[in-house]
Order: C-alpha cells, then structure tokens, then sequence
C-alpha cells in the first residue's frame, strides 16, 4: 500500500477545547456521514448524546476530505474510520478522544493495489485489537491487515471463484462467528454501465485458523458457497439467537425482485423462509428482541417498522425520506433523514431526530443539518 502524505489543517485550539469538553459532560456521542445534495463534498457530523443541537463537522476549511462525498464511516472503541470508497481507496484513522488534529501519514493509507483503478474499500471488519479485514467492493481480494502496522497489507484472500463472470464477488459485509469469517456477497455481472444479478446473495465460509475456505456442499467440485433466496442484499448482517439475518432490496430488473431478510444457521448452513417478501429494506436491526427495519417506498419516501411473527408489520414512522435508523445507549430511537424532496424543495436538507422510546412515539429533540445525512449513526 501507498501512504498518502497529505495533512488536513489543524482545528482551532477553541474548538478543539469546546468539544472535550461536551464529550465529557456526555453520557455518548453519535456521529454520522453527511453529503451536499449534489453528491460533491461531505463531511463528519459528531452529535452530543445530551443534546442533538451541539454538534461539530469533523473536517474543516482546506481538508481534502470535504472534495468527497462516497464514504461510509466505522468505529472501534474510541477510534473512528473513514473509508473514502470509489476511486479514493483511502482509509482515515482519527482518535476521537481529540479528533481535530492534522492526519499524520501513519494514519491515512491507500487501500488498492498500484494497478489497480479502483478497489472501492467497503468496510473494516475487526478481529481482536489488531487483526482486521477489508472488504474492497470491486476486487476479488480481501486484504487481510494488521492495523497497528504502517504498511498493509499481509496477506490477501481471493473470492473470485465465486462470480467467475467477471471474478468480482461485489463482496459488502462479513461477519465472523466462532473463528469462521462469513463474507456476503452480492454478485453482479459486470457488462460496461449495466450490472446484472446473478441469482441470489452468496454466503462464504472461511477458517480463519486453518487459512481456507470452508466446502459447504461436498458432493459438488470445487468450494461451494451458500446460495440465498434473496437477491441483492445490502444492509449491515445482523445475529440474533444464533441466527445470522442478511436483508436485501432485491432485483430491480426482474419481476422476482427477490426482495426481503432471510436468516440461516451458521452451523448447519440451513436456510429459513425468507420474511418480508417483496419489500425493499435498506436497514435492520434488533432491539428487545424484535426486528425493526426500514423500508424504501420509491426514491424519496420510506418507512420505519417492527417486524411480529407470521408477517405481523407495525409501521412505526411512515412516509418520509428516512436514511438510517439507530438506537442508543439508553434505549432511545435515533432517526436521520433528508426532508427535501422535489415535492417538498423547502425544506431542510437533512434532520437528526431523537425520540423519548425505542419506537419513535415521543419525538424529544430534533436538529436541522445543511447537509444531507448519509449511512449508519453510530455512537461511542
């Protein structure tokens, strides 16, 4: 890897002082990815867990980071991770304890190869302190990495065996349970502008201890991989009573869209029936063990709901351009949004909202943003 050597200015020592301060008056802070509405720039939104209108734009004047708005962002006990995706493959390393100092070159790596055009790092999956691995959306290789290293990456894993259309597996997410790292795969084939879904969302096993990929169907050649109902899947996997939950948004192409969330045993391999069929869902997550996912009903309008056995469905928050959808340490519904919309061209370009409960009944403080919100909100 390359290590870039460029350095954002430094905050001003006020400001650098105003936010210790309201994080240490802070039972949590929250922080999330905003965008301009034209997807040219973005920043860092940090958000006090006591009031949702003290809050601070991580990049200032003159950082480069501002000319970018395809990130997502991550964080690991108090450090946060700026993965700058499709044609930057830059990861940013930024200790929240004191955010607003200048990026050394030790914390600011390029994650594509010298040949590459672009690797489009999708996500940081954590192994212990150390050890971690990165997803790079269009590459078969996952690059292994030890983040306390300068350079990185070790040793790579190769998935282009799964989609031997054009060798890129579109891996999204990963997850590892009991020492086996399970990667989840969307499987497109590539033809130039147009990307076709190759049948369902891939599951592949590896043993991180033995260094292979684990055959999930031996009396068939070569290593097999878990095959899914469901289509496209995109949001974040979540596991709940030893279940591992994968959600998708389906085939857009097709009359099958092959839309909804689907759950496995990772011991067995076995498929459950997919659940919320023909929804689009963009989100889940589990809280007081009910499944709450948010649903797209078009390109400016989506829903917040709660999902009871045999596809009993409570719309919690309906018919608004909700982005994402968190809750915090004290139980606490969080929503992002983008409130203007070609119907509504008025209207802020993005919202925070905190509710009183976990389902979004008593709406407790709100904050207004010049920027649209974009990914998860994620608290620390």
């Amino acid at each position: 890897s390359v290590k870039s050597k460029t350095k954002s200015p430094p905050r001003p020592t006020s400001d650098t002082n105003f936010y210790r301060t309201v994080k240490a008056d802070s039972e949590f802070m929250a922080a999330i990815g905003l965008r301009d509405e034209n997807y040219k720039s973005g920043n860092i939104l940090l958000i006090s867990g006591e009031s949702v209108n003290t809050h601070f734009s991580l990049f200032s004047g003159g950082d480069p980071r501002i000319d970018n708005s395809d990130r997502v962002i991550q964080i690991q006990e108090q450090t946060l991770y700026i993965l700058e995706r499709s044609q930057i493959d830059r990861v940013s390393i930024v200790d929240l304890s004191s955010p607003f100092g200048a990026i050394s070159e030790n914390e600011n790596y390029l994650l594509r190869e010298p040949n590459e055009k672009s690797a489009n790092p999708y996500k940081i999956v954590f192994d212990g302190a150390d050890f971690a691995y990165i997803l790079r959306y269009d590459s078969a290789d996952v690059w292994v990495v030890d983040m306390g290293r300068s350079q990185f990456p070790i040793k790579k894993i190769d998935l282009s065996f799964i989609d031997p259309s054009d060798g890129i597996p579109e891996v999204y997410d990963a997850t590892i349970i009991d020492g086996v790292l399970y990667f989840f795969c969307q499987r497109f084939k590539r033809e130039g502008t147009v990307w076709q879904v190759q049948g369902g969302g891939a599951v592949v096993a590896y043993d991180i201890a033995n260094e292979q990929f684990l055959d999930l169907d031996e009396q068939k050649p070569g290593i097999q991989f878990l095959e899914m109902d469901i289509k496209n899947p995109t949001a974040d996997v979540q596991i709940h009573n030893g279940k591992v939950f994968v959600a998708s948004v389906g085939n857009y192409q097709s009359g099958d869209s092959g839309a909804g969330v689907q759950s496995f045993d990772p011991k067995t391999f076995e498929l459950d029936p997919v659940i919320l069929k023909g929804r689009t869902i963009t989100q889940i997550e589990f809280f007081s063990g009910q499944l709450y996912f948010l649903e797209s009903l078009g390109f400016t309008k989506s829903q917040l709901a709660k999902y009871s056995e045999e596809d009993n469905v409570e719309v919690l928050i309906g018919d608004q351009n909700l982005v994402s959808f968190a809750f915090d340490p004290r139980d606490r519904l969080w929503t992002s949004s983008s409130p203007k919309t070609a119907g509504n061209p008025n209207a802020a370009l993005g919202k925070i909202n905190r509710y009183a409960d976990s389902d979004g009944l008593v709406l407790e403080q709100s904050t207004v943003l010049d920027m649209v919100p974009q990914g998860a909100i994620l608290f620390y």
